[in-house]
């Protein structure tokens, strides 16, 4: 352990300097997370005095930059390079919230004189994914944010962008049409090119892929190296950054388990545009003349909800020499717009196999995508629905589409949906 104090020693100074410039520039934000308990050798404090006291680890050496809170308030202080802190009280039975990365957070009286972190060997221990193998996250210098299946976002998951949503700090994701057949854009490093791409780096297990490719029920990890040197080893693709995508293996020596997942989900209009109708075309509040119909052109191309639902089937399990894991997850998408639509179904093995005393291992990784969907122009048939005549008709009395060929770039979108 002694290699961890010395380690959070030496980044001691730069993190006194970020702090102070956090404190001149927007007064001081503490990061509040879980904690442990303290040590602490009391002393009196009132609402409106001043307390003092100093953040010490376990070796009893200061720890520089902690972040001092009073609970339930955004009134704190920072710890100086002795460790030192002053802060003045709003509630005279205030509790202390301390917090440094690395380390427990401590919630301790107020009148606390002595407050002592605790190295958190939980978060230095989890294992991350980098460019050169894996570490753990207590000896990870460069850029990296770990994402665990506890931490996901849940809801409608169309593929594992929507799983880290919000949780990488610097991490772009936006979702730029309802059309299922659209993926999410996504940017880690900023604008990095003016035409070219800026999507980061996608590896699967090491093989070069698309987020749309594995299955979201199966990935257990993902991790995004932003910066340089984390993804130097990819050279110029890790230009805009690498996601790394780890799924889900078996274990040797473990029984079969089998896990079912399913979900279903609806989807409408969160508001609809007030458009003219037939009848205010009729009173003369437009330039359109009367066709003699009553046509909800929205209504003609689009369904009454989209609706989605997805299907997931895992198995996983091993023998002495060999661990295996297998699965198979079904989605089938209809959006608001017909023709809409997006089936996908994806399969994936893993199966791994030990030999001569476990110094030789043969691994077999497939993952197999088979998608169907329906092409169309719903963007260009939505334009044109929201400009059309609403006393128009759909269809002419021999059936066939109405058209108006007097008008530049003006087309019936039921024809366009049906036909193009």
């Amino acid at each position: 352990m002694k290699h961890y104090k010395n380690r959070f020693q030496s980044g001691r100074a730069l993190t006194l300097a970020g702090c102070l410039v956090a404190m001149t520039c927007a007064g001081v934000q503490p990061v509040v997370a879980n904690g442990v308990p303290a040590t602490a050798q009391p002393s009196q404090a009132q609402a409106g005095k001043t307390v003092k006291g100093v953040v010490v680890d376990q070796y009893g050496e200061p720890i520089i930059g902690a972040n001092v809170v009073e609970r339930g308030t955004q009134n704190g202080a920072i710890t100086d390079v002795n460790g030192e802190f002053s802060l003045k009280l709003e509630n005279p039975n205030a509790v202390l919230h301390v917090t440094f990365v690395g380390y427990g957070a401590a919630d301790v009286p107020s009148d606390t004189k002595k407050i002592v972190l605790r190295e958190d060997s939980e978060l230095l221990d989890d294992v991350v994914v980098i460019g050169y193998g894996t570490q753990r996250k207590g000896d990870v210098t460069s850029s990296v944010a770990s994402i665990k299946p506890k931490d996901f976002s849940g809801g409608q998951i169309g593929d594992a962008t929507d799983l880290i949503k919000g949780k990488v700090a610097g991490l772009s994701i936006t979702t730029s049409s309802g059309d299922p057949l659209k993926e999410n854009s996504i940017m880690l490093r900023g604008i990095a090119t003016v035409s070219g791409s800026v999507s980061p780096l996608v590896l699967i297990d090491g093989i070069e892929g698309s987020l749309s490719d594995v299955a979201p029920e199966n990935i257990a990890s993902i991790d995004v190296l932003k910066d340089g040197s984390a993804a130097a080893i990819y050279g110029t693709r890790g230009a805009n950054g690498v996601i790394i995508i780890s799924t889900k293996t078996g274990h040797r020596e473990e029984s079969l388990h089998a896990t079912y997942s399913t979900y279903a989900a609806f989807s409408n209009w969160t508001k609809r545009a007030d458009f003219m109708s037939a009848s205010d075309i009729r009173e003369g509040k437009t330039s359109f003349s009367d066709e003699g119909a009553e046509t909800d052109w929205l209504d003609e191309v689009c369904n009454k909800f989209g609706f989605a639902q997805n299907h997931s089937l895992s198995l996983t399990g091993g023998s002495k020499q060999s661990a295996y894991s297998a699965n198979i997850s079904y989605t089938d998408e209809s959006g608001i717009m017909k023709k809409s639509d997006n089936e996908n179904l994806r399969l994936q093995l893993d199966l791994s196999h030990y030999a001569f005393k476990d110094k030789v291992k043969f691994n077999i990784n497939a993952l197999v995508r088979e998608q169907n969907y329906t092409l169309n122009d719903n963007a260009y048939v939505y334009r044109q629905a929201i400009i059309r005549n609403p006393t128009a008709p759909v269809y002419n009395d021999d059936g066939s589409y109405n058209e108006n060929w007097n008008k530049l770039y003006y087309y019936n979108p039921v024809e366009i949906q049906n036909e193009y």
